[in-house]
């Protein structure tokens, strides 16, 4: 180890050197001559280490692995050049795998990262317009169009106003913009890898290893809990709560509470709500409601932090006003070591979410090969709660299938994983629940939400068998859905 370290430290200083010396040729070439002078002994440079992070953006160890490569590039170069010029670039941010390029670079303010706006959405493919008399800016992309006003808190999301912590600004002739809200809004999956000081943005349908998602596409608002007050579309808050910043948090803050019957309320006009927040070794149990009727009780325990994870999601509503209530219970399980629940955004569905066919798995019986607890066990994975899951023992291999009643056709299947994801699993049908066929196999697993396509094939039982974990815990699924086409 300790020859490894002399070697690393001997070639950096060699590469320092020369490079030193190549830029004193030119002290008033620009950041891309820089960059373009820095690689490792191996011959690897910036635009190869970046050819790569495209090629491998979905992986999320190799990603780590060659944002490292980068970020040490960016760093020689920051001490490079700001010896010549004073300059030092911090930030990071990579939309499916390339860096957002722009000639202002990415800055933070008030907790959040603000980028230039046309920067952003030539990376997201969406149309951005500028009115130089309103000084509005908007963002167009897939039906959905955002309106912000520089140096205004008050936007427009498809007509309907709400409030962002930070507006659109000027800056060095270029508006910038809050990356996550922007980019969020438009349903797309932001990250923030503290490891290597990047934000991660995967935009919707770039991979080609997964199956086109055949869900509708409904219109979906995100409303920030620092978004108060008792209008539609603003929480309100009852009672002892805490408010502050949070890492992984949307929009990085968060509000919390332990105080018993404290709650929070959110007026809302559509068809359905979602709730994110966070799960901690420390939160106990919501109580949440819709319209004043029956709570449903959602543990928020985990053994470790994760933050603006899916809580619950609510039944399809009529189409119209309703209210959701999210109360301190002060109850929590024997793991967790206090009651406090948080409050981080909500997710407010104006159309009817459905899919274009109906969930065979639905209400179905489940097997698996372990279960982590009783609250955990196959049949959460069936029971259309997105707030209950299926959770097996921390070992691989483990299997969950669904007996169907009859042999029935099938050609998708929906797999909604919690943060216990598998990264290498199989897809496989029997009408027996002995011999198994596979029609599906991915080693490349990423979580979140897998919609897996396939020819249709006839099976009573269907199985995820899953070879390989995703992170140190078991395997869980929120939902596990099968559908005829």
């Amino acid at each position: 180890m300790k020859k490894l370290l002399c070697l690393l430290i001997s070639t950096a200083l060699i590469l320092s050197c020369s490079v030193t010396n190549a830029f004193a040729k030119d002290k008033n070439q620009g950041r891309d001559y820089y960059v373009q002078q820095v690689k490792y002994s191996d011959g690897e440079d910036m635009d190869s280490l970046k050819s790569q992070l495209k090629k491998y953006f979905r992986d999320a160890e190799k990603r780590k692995a060659i944002i490292k490569k980068i970020n040490n590039l960016e760093q020689q170069t920051n001490k490079l050049e700001s010896q010549l010029k004073g300059l030092k670039k911090q930030l990071m941010c990579f939309v499916n795998g390339e860096e957002l390029s722009s000639d202002v670079p990415p800055v933070i303010k008030y907790g959040r990262t603000l980028v230039p706006v046309r920067a952003l959405t030539t990376a997201l493919g969406a149309e951005v317009k500028w009115d130089p008399q309103t000084h509005v800016v908007t963002i167009i992309k897939d039906g959905k169009v955002i309106e912000l006003t520089l140096g205004s808190n008050v936007i427009k999301i498809n007509g309907k106003e709400t409030t962002i912590e930070v507006p659109a600004e000027n800056m060095n002739n270029r508006i910038v913009v809050p990356i996550r809200f922007i980019a969020e809004n438009f349903n797309q999956k932001v990250e923030w890898d503290e490891e290597t000081g990047s934000i991660i943005i995967i935009r919707d349908g770039e991979d080609d290893s997964t199956p086109p998602s055949t869900d509708t596409n409904p219109s979906a608002v995100s409303v920030n809990d620092s978004t108060t007050g008792t209008g539609s579309g603003q929480f309100e808050y009852v009672g002892d709560w805490s408010y502050g910043y949070q890492t992984g948090a949307y929009n990085n803050d968060n509000h919390w509470s332990v105080s018993e019957d404290a709650y929070y309320r959110v007026r809302f006009n559509g068809t359905q709500i979602k709730l994110y927040g966070a799960k901690d070794p420390g939160f106990g149990i919501a109580a949440v409601s819709i319209d004043n009727k029956a709570e449903t009780m959602v543990d928020l325990y985990s053994p470790t932090r994760s933050d603006n994870v899916l809580l619950y999601t609510s039944p399809v509503l009529t189409s119209g006003e309703h209210i959701v209530k999210v109360r301190v219970t002060g109850e929590k399980n024997n793991q967790s070591s206090s009651s406090y629940i948080n409050a981080d955004r909500v997710e407010i569905i104006s159309a009817a979410a459905s899919d274009s066919s109906t969930n065979l798995a639905l209400g179905k019986e489940g097997v698996s090969s372990s279960n982590y607890n009783a609250d955990h066990r196959a049949e959460k994975a069936f029971d259309g709660n997105a707030s209950t899951y299926w959770s097996s023992q921390f070992s691989d291999p483990q299997w969950i299938y669904v007996d169907l009643g009859t042999s029935q056709s099938i050609a998708r299947i929906k797999l909604r994983w919690e943060t216990a994801y598998g990264k290498s699993y199989k897809i496989q049908v029997s009408n027996d629940a002995s011999d198994w066929t596979d029609v599906y196999s991915t080693a490349a697993g990423n979580g979140d939400i897998d919609n897996i396509t396939f020819a249709p094939v006839s099976a009573r039982y269907v199985r995820v068998y899953c070879i390989q974990r995703g992170t140190n815990y078991g395997y869980s699924l929120y939902e596990f859905e099968v559908y005829n086409q």
